[in-house]
């Protein structure tokens, strides 16, 4: 294996790593914050964007991305246009398949 693409590979683990590493350390906290946020009906939309912001980082993961589903759902509610910015966004980061099946 070419020297070069085994550096590749093992940042790709160690980025693994981190990413893992940040939603074990988070996601008490995001569960939180998206639970009190729709459970009171919060309509702060800073506070919603600063935290649609932090999943997205780690939307990859499905219990994230369950997270940023039911606070985009939420913002909808609140803001249409940002909630499709932010469904859009994760689309651009994660899902790019979706956006070539929507162009044809």
């Amino acid at each position: 294996m070419n020297p070069d693409f085994k550096d590749i590979i093992n940042s790709i683990g160690e980025l693994q790593k981190l990413q893992q590493q940040a939603i074990d350390t988070y996601m008490p906290y995001f569960t939180s914050e998206v639970n009190t946020i729709i459970d009171n009906n919060i309509k702060d939309e800073n506070r919603i964007f600063h935290l649609l912001d932090a999943l997205l980082d780690l939307a990859s993961n499905d219990d994230v991305l369950v997270l940023y589903k039911k606070l985009c759902r939420h913002l909808y509610f609140i803001n249409q246009r940002a909630a499709f910015e932010y469904i859009n966004g994760y689309r651009e980061q994660w899902d790019t398949e979706s956006l070539e099946n929507n162009q044809e």
